[in-house]
């Protein structure tokens, strides 16, 4: 049963150590948009012309004579248009390049949130309101168990659970998974429990009456012998 519990606890760090990695991964890539932004806008300041100056010039060789009304007004169109037609053009790199940053973001958080995906191994007992849970576990795993000695016993997987009713009708089935852990949902009521034989251990875990309260589980822990004397 300490076994049991000792891989439950290292699935639970296993799983927070993988969240703080997704966190620095989400981290990272922010501080590569805000980045690469700033190296845009530093890009596009520094290789577009002064609008101002350009008109400026415009405006004294029109005072002094050099060029016509008409083109005076024809060339401050032009430079207006091109002028507007820059400023948009980096936006539009901008808003490009964010939507694929976005959805490189979502693509990586899919694939790192456990919640999108099944799991083939679940590790962590189902949250139950009224029936049965606990650990299914095999011993001895040692010849001889020492004194202060860690229990010598081994966490079952794949170990089928039956809950029977009064009439020995099945009205219940779990299976273990890679810690031990079964649940089994079930009304308020009294119920046989009937551990079936695992492929590999010589005995089979001992059949328990169990009377479920409503709206809480109960606790019921299984061995099964491995033949180990």
């Amino acid at each position: 049963m300490a076994s049991g519990a000792c891989r439950v606890r290292a699935n639970l760090s296993f799983v927070l150590v993988l969240g703080a990695v997704g966190i620095l991964i989400i981290v990272g890539l922010v501080v590569l948009i805000v980045w690469a932004i700033t190296r845009m806008r530093r890009g596009a300041s520094g290789t577009s012309p002064d609008r101002s100056d350009a008109l400026e010039v415009l405006r004294m060789r029109f005072a002094r004579g050099e060029i016509a009304e008409a083109e005076f007004v024809q060339a401050k169109k032009v430079l207006g248009y091109n002028a507007e037609r820059r400023r948009r053009s980096p936006s539009a790199s901008h808003a490009g390049f964010l939507a694929a940053l976005a959805a490189l973001v979502l693509g990586i958080l899919a694939g790192c949130n456990p919640g999108l995906s099944p799991s083939p191994n679940p590790t962590l007992t189902p949250v139950i309101i009224s029936g049965i849970r606990g650990l299914v576990i095999a011993g001895p795993t040692c010849p001889v168990e020492q004194a202060g000695q860690s229990p010598c016993v081994r966490p079952v997987l794949g170990a089928t659970i039956l809950a029977l009713d009064s009439a020995r009708q099945v009205v219940g089935r779990a299976v273990s998974d890679a810690s031990g852990a079964y649940s089994l949902r079930l009304p308020a009521g009294t119920y046989e429990i009937v551990p079936q034989a695992v492929a590999g251990l010589m005995g089979v875990a001992a059949e328990t009456t169990v009377t479920v309260p409503d709206g809480a589980p109960v606790q019921l822990d299984l061995q099964y012998d491995t033949g180990i004397r």
